[in-house]
């Protein structure tokens, strides 16, 4: 099951955060700010309505327990983590906290996307297979796994949101069929808006 979650905007019909509080699940949403998945925990920075824990994703450690959540979903913040420290220590947390075979849920602008680039406080950059080398066998190789902890990459995609989100049903499955070729030739033709992965947790 996917739990990719966000609230998008079609012509005029806007859709809802997804309700997970029906999967009987701890799931933690980081960054939440006004628009918290529902059935989660809201962690963001800011005290927005619907944040139940305030605090700085890059401080460590966060405020719960080993092994807490089965499911942390991240949406569009790991683009605004510059630091390596900081974006491997955020890694780290979330695995610390993620049950075993816990989901990490992530979306993020994809490097060739309408959004990658469009809004200054975004440093990092994004495409399919970046999170690869999470995996144990090419964690091995510290000086790509500088987070010392492993995830098994369960799931990765290209999607389009927000007004371009009809393109999901047209081009989603073509451009899903074969990544490297949509990397190298589709995405040069239309862009994906987004890339959204899901990680499970090794230990």
């Amino acid at each position: 099951m996917k739990y990719y979650e966000y609230t998008v905007t079609i012509g005029k019909r806007k859709c809802k955060p997804r309700d997970f509080s029906h999967l009987n699940k701890k799931i933690l949403n980081i960054g939440c700010g006004s628009k918290k998945t529902m059935g989660s925990i809201g962690l963001d920075i800011v005290k927005h309505p619907n944040v139940d824990v305030v605090h700085n994703l890059t401080k460590f450690p966060y405020p719960f327990k080993n092994n807490e959540f089965d499911i942390v979903i991240a949406n569009h913040i790991l683009e605004h983590i510059q630091e390596d420290k900081k974006f491997f220590g955020l890694i780290r947390e979330i695995h610390r906290i993620l049950k075993l075979n816990g989901i990490f849920s992530i979306e993020v602008p994809y490097k060739k996307g309408r959004f990658s680039c469009s809004i200054l406080e975004h440093t990092r950059f994004f495409q399919i297979g970046c999170f690869d080398y999470l995996n144990k066998e090419e964690g091995k190789n510290q000086l790509l796994n500088k987070s010392g902890v492993y995830f098994d990459v369960v799931s990765q995609e290209f999607s389009w949101v927000t007004q371009l989100g009809f393109l999901n049903y047209i081009l989603k499955p073509l451009y899903n069929l074969y990544h490297p070729f949509s990397e190298v030739i589709l995405s040069n033709i239309i862009s994906p808006d987004v890339v959204k992965f899901e990680l499970r947790s090794v230990k």
